[in-house]
């Protein structure tokens, strides 16, 4: 494994020269392809960001729902290929729409997800908000909404 060492340490040469000369040239100290991770009252955040720095490659969120019903569960979501605007933010969102529920005919599921973000300057840190959740409307009439609520993050590497 001798070869794994040396490309390690190429590596982390290349990337050491890299901050050096970005420093240097008054550029962002952050390199593409950096990870962030939060830790959240409901939960966790990790995010990467693309090579060039363009797009959050992949957010992974972790959460804790509540439930109307009394109940609580832990679950997790993920978003793939968020661009980020010239002002540094992003954001994503998904709706199901009421869609039949497969495990009770005659009733019905609906989801929705959301995830903001802003890198500040200096591109060392991402925080925005992650909402989570979905009703369940049951053929007897009974419903039940889980949701996270707004979770704020503040996710640095």
């Amino acid at each position: 494994m001798r070869v794994g060492k040396i490309a390690v340490t190429l590596s982390v040469a290349a990337v050491t020269i890299v901050l050096a000369y970005s420093a240097a040239a008054g550029v962002a100290s952050t390199p593409a392809g950096t990870g962030y991770v939060a830790k959240t009252s409901g939960g966790h955040v990790a995010l990467t960001l693309s090579r060039d720095g363009r797009q959050v490659r992949r957010a992974f969120v972790g959460f804790t729902m509540r439930c109307s019903d009394g109940d609580s569960f832990t679950d997790f979501a993920s978003f793939k290929a968020l661009p980020i605007s010239k002002t540094r933010k992003f954001k994503s969102s998904f709706d199901t729409g009421v869609l039949p529920n497969p495990s009770d005919p005659g009733g019905t599921i609906q989801l929705t997800e959301s995830i903001t973000g802003k890198l500040n300057k200096r591109r060392t840190k991402i925080t925005g908000i992650v909402q989570y959740g979905f009703t369940v409307k049951f053929s007897t009439g009974a419903i039940v909404t889980c949701t996270t609520g707004a979770i704020s993050y503040s996710a640095g590497h």
